[in-house]
C-alpha cells in the first residue's frame, strides 16, 4: 500500500516537491527489533521512499503493536512538518498500550531526526533539519472500529486521504470506503495477480447480481408482511 501511495505522489508531484511522503511498512521493525541504522535505511529504502522526504509537508508512519502485543493492531503517525506536530491516530485506543505506543512512537521520531540529518547531508541542503522531536504529539479524536481486526483498513483509508487534509473525522471506514482501498489495491500495475482477480470478478458478477436482487425481493416482501 505505501509503495503504491508513494508511487502515485511522485508521479501526480514530479517536479513541483512531493505533498505526502508514505515511510514503508516494515520500517517500525526494522528499527525496533532489529536496530536498523539511518544510513541502512538510506540504503535500502531511500530511492523509492525517503531521497525526497525532506521535500514533503507531510510524513506517514504505519506502527504495528509487535512488540508489545499480538501483532495484530495497527495505527498511523503522521507528522506534520509546516505546523511542528505529530498525531497518532489510532483506531482502537487502548490505556493499557497507550504508554507503550508512545514510547515506539517517540523512538521512531528519534530515528526520523537521525535520518533526516543524513538526507540533509546527502542532498546538500544549505538549511538544517527540522527537529521532530520538538513537535507537539496529539492524539486526534477519531472515529473507533467497531471489529479488533479493522485496524489495517482504518490506516490505509487514512493514508489515502492524508493527501487532502487532516480533518480525520471525515474519513469513516464504511463499506464504500473498504471498497475503494480493494480497488485501489487491486488495480495496481505492481499486482502481479491484477489479471486475475479481474477476470474472477467478471465471471462471478452475473451470480452476485442475481443474489443482490433475491436479497432485495426478500426483504421487500418481509417488510410488507409486517
Amino acid at each position: 500500500m505505501t509503495s503504491h501511495l508513494t508511487l502515485d505522489e511522485i508521479s501526480r508531484d514530479a517536479g513541483r516537491g512531493r505533498r505526502v511522503c508514505f515511510l514503508p511498512t516494515e520500517l517500525q521493525e526494522m528499527v525496533l527489533n532489529y536496530g536498523m541504522t539511518p544510513k541502512k535505511a538510506l540504503e535500502c529504502y531511500g530511492t523509492k521512499f525517503l531521497t525526497t522526504a525532506h521535500t514533503c509537508r507531510k510524513l506517514c508512519l504505519p506502527m504495528n503493536d509487535m512488540m508489545h502485543g499480538d501483532g495484530i493492531h495497527w495505527y498511523l503517525v503522521v507528522i506534520l512538518m509546516d505546523d511542528k506536530q505529530v498525531h497518532i491516530l489510532d483506531s482502537y485506543p487502548s490505556k493499557e498500550r497507550q504508554t507503550t505506543r508512545k514510547d515506539a512512537v517517540q523512538t521512531m521520531i528519534g530515528f526520523l531526526d537521525a535520518l533526516f540529518e543524513d538526507l540533509y547531508l546527502q542532498v546538500e541542503q544549505m538549511c538544517d533539519p527540522p527537529v521532530m522531536k520538538e513537535f507537539s504529539l496529539t492524539i486526534p479524536s477519531v472515529p473507533e472500529q467497531r471489529h479488533q481486526y479493522d485496524s489495517g483498513i482504518w490506516v490505509c483509508v487514512w493514508m489515502l486521504g492524508a493527501t487532502w487534509d487532516e480533518d480525520y473525522f471525515i474519513w469513516p471506514c464504511g463499506d464504500m470506503r473498504r471498497m475503494q482501498v480493494a480497488l485501489y489495491l487491486v488495480k495496481q500495475p505492481a499486482n502481479y495477480i491484477r489479471h486475475v482477480v479481474i477476470k474472477e470478478a467478471n465471471r462471478n458478477a452475473p451470480r452476485f447480481e442475481l443474489e443482490t436482487r433475491t436479497y432485495k425481493e426478500e426483504n421487500r416482501k418481509r417488510l410488507n408482511k409486517n
